[in-house]
């Protein structure tokens, strides 16, 4: 049975457009409740992925076996370099979790043998394995969402044919603002901070879905591919 996958991935944004186009979606993440849940086309898996033996394990009980497109966020709390003057502090096992996070996402990546993006902002990672294949705002694609009109500058590391849709602004809005960098310290900080840009997620799906005869009213126009 063919799907979808999104690893580190708590809320179900990045899987959302897939779910509108009739696909099953897995989203995996240790903040979802332990084992598997199902939610009729979408299902979450509940585990740490330091390793991806419990998502294999999952993920053949279920039946499904053709993932044709993925995309991990792993944690960039100990690579970011917006937190580089910490390194040093937080000392070399948060380095080591925070590379075998990024890890399992490219093993993963390679076994499904689908197009695929890793994202990340600015990080450390670049110089433990390479530099991002692209760079982009969520202010980007606000032609698919203006509320995600800000910028926050994003990291992907991709393969297995993935196509990186072309910016494609909206028209007549005022210049991105920096709410990311200026949210407040509340517990909910890291999370607002890490959600998927909902313009990108429609983004990513409409150049990487090829299904073009389901494609729903807030995407009525292919976006531009680079080729």
């Amino acid at each position: 049975m063919r799907f979808v996958f999104f690893g580190f991935c708590w809320s179900d944004l990045a899987a959302r457009p897939w779910l509108e186009l009739g696909h099953t979606a897995v989203i995996a993440d240790i903040q979802h409740e332990p084992g598997i849940t199902r939610e009729g086309n979408l299902v979450k898996i509940g585990c740490d992925l330091g390793t991806a033996d419990y998502v294999r394990g999952a993920l053949k009980s279920l039946g499904l076996t053709e993932c044709v497109f993925a995309g991990f966020f792993p944690p960039c709390t100990h690579l970011a370099v917006s937190g580089a003057r910490w390194w040093k502090l937080k000392g070399l096992r948060a380095l080591q979790e925070s590379i075998s996070y990024f890890a399992t996402s490219q093993e993963l990546a390679e076994e499904f043998g689908c197009p695929y993006f890793i994202e990340n902002p600015v990080s450390a990672i670049s110089n433990y394995w390479r530099a991002p294949d692209y760079t982009c705002d969520p202010c980007d694609f606000t032609k698919l969402c203006a509320r995600d009109n800000y910028t926050k500058k994003t990291c992907l590391w991709v393969g297995g044919g993935f196509r990186m849709p072309r910016p494609d602004p909206q028209p007549g809005l005022p210049p991105p603002d920096e709410r990311i960098w200026r949210a407040s310290n509340t517990k909910d900080r890291a999370r607002v901070r890490s959600m998927t840009p909902e313009g990108l997620a429609r983004a990513v799906c409409l150049a990487n879905s090829g299904d073009q005869a389901l494609i729903p009213t807030w995407c009525s126009e292919q976006l531009g591919l680079e080729i």
